[in-house]
């Protein structure tokens, strides 16, 4: 791991950096804000302290400039100043400081709190290497309970607070993608939990995501089934680290099954990055633009030839990625590769097993950036007759070329290889 130390004092940035050395960091110096955004650039620290009073850049203008970056955005960063103004420090709060050292510092005071920011810096680094964690919106009126959880959370989530309902409607509405986790305190004002769980619904809906699991954060384990049953579950306040993981494991993540994970990636962001696969592969094929059909056309086609290939976790999930087309469809994309009008019959058995495997080798690809490891299989082909509907697969685009043929993609997720 590698910090960054920005301080004009050289007997202060020796003291620090002997201090992140003995909790085992790389460090570099440098004696003033813009040198260390110089570094900031090509290197890839994972903690950064500044000093408050320097030449040139000074501390506050300098994590301006670093909360600005979106890739440093969370970094963890201490400021180190002799500086106790209160409106100062709430500045620097609101900046998101991970920790705040009074100048002159000491070391015996000073070491736990290098050692508990270098932690959030290990997070940080896992968050920013794994594109598989969700987003976790935590909306709560209690800022003590918030600056508990976020740390508590933050190894395994992307946490984003917000103090009441409006903000935490307003937080969900502004990411990309939305969370898919929501822990909902009750006692809110104004827009209270209930109020919040029917509203984040009808978000989604409007945006096309899918719902996020909605969990109350209840006073006591004393309350109506009624209200239990809006929720995805129910959790109990506590501030006790360990019997809340242990309930947020329970609780939470018992819902967040391989199969499941897979169903709301596909479901999720990775639903254009199929569509745009499937689009480039025929178009590249036919040599042509290829035009996506509205849902209704789509849910009407009767394609009763199907290739389909599936692609495996260590946990059993897999996901099937089908294309659906017909005889013409096929024998005329045929022609187009071999430079014919359309192709002689037998000579297109290859054109959906090349569609099919080009398409899933973009989606196993996009999962492996997520964080999710899987073995593709081969191509089989099948003659459905009857035709099976498109309604069967959970998640589908059509597509048409310019010369008339027609495919169809389809996705589903199941826990065991189903019988063609």
């Amino acid at each position: 791991m590698l910090a960054l130390i920005a301080d004009d004092e050289r007997a202060h940035r020796t003291m620090i950096k002997r201090m992140l050395e003995q909790l085992g960091l790389e460090v570099e110096e440098f004696e003033n804000g813009l040198d260390l955004l110089s570094r900031l650039e090509v290197a890839e620290p994972d903690l950064v302290v500044l000093d408050f009073e320097m030449p040139i850049l000074n501390g506050m203008d300098t994590l301006r400039a670093i909360r600005s970056s979106p890739k440093h955005r969370d970094m963890p960063i201490v400021f180190v100043s002799a500086l106790s103004n209160a409106d100062d420090v709430r500045q620097l709060l609101a900046l998101g400081v991970a920790d705040y050292l009074l100048k002159p510092i000491r070391v015996d005071q000073a070491i736990p709190r290098l050692r508990h920011a270098v932690r959030g810096a290990t997070r940080w680094r896992e968050r920013m290497t794994s594109g598989s964690i969700d987003g976790l919106l935590i909306i709560d009126s209690d800022p003590n309970f918030l600056a508990f959880a976020r740390p508590l959370l933050g190894a395994s989530y992307d946490v984003i607070e917000a103090s009441s309902g409006m903000q935490g409607v307003a937080a969900f509405q502004q990411r990309s993608p939305p969370p898919s986790v929501v822990l909902v305190a009750q006692g809110l004002n104004l827009l209270n939990e209930d109020l919040v769980v029917e509203t984040l619904r009808r978000v989604a809906a409007q945006f096309q995501a899918t719902p996020p699991e909605v969990f109350l954060l209840a006073f006591s384990d004393q309350f109506e089934a009624e209200k239990a049953r809006r929720f995805h579950g129910v959790l109990t306040k506590s501030f006790v680290p360990d019997q809340s993981m242990s309930a947020f494991r329970r609780t939470v993540l018992r819902t967040a099954s391989p199969t499941e994970r897979l169903q709301q990636l596909l479901e999720g962001d990775l639903q254009p990055e199929l569509q745009s696969a499937t689009q480039q592969t025929i178009g590249a094929l036919a040599s042509q633009d290829v035009a996506r059909l509205p849902a209704a056309e789509a849910d009407a086609l009767v394609l009763p030839l199907r290739a389909a290939l599936q692609i495996e976790d260590r946990s059993g999930a897999i996901v099937e990625i089908s294309i659906l087309s017909d005889a013409d469809s096929i024998r005329g994309l045929a022609g187009k590769m071999l430079g014919q009008p359309s192709a002689p019959n037998g000579d297109e058995a290859g054109v959906l097993d090349e569609i099919v495997s080009t398409v899933a080798g973009r989606v196993r690809a996009s999962l492996l950036a997520r964080n999710v490891d899987l073995q593709m299989g081969l191509p089989q082909r099948f003659t459905d007759e009857p035709a099976l509907s498109p309604a069967d697969w959970p998640v589908k685009s059509a597509f048409r070329c310019q010369s008339g043929e027609v495919l169809l993609v389809a996705t589903r997720v199941m826990s065991a290889t189903p019988s063609p």
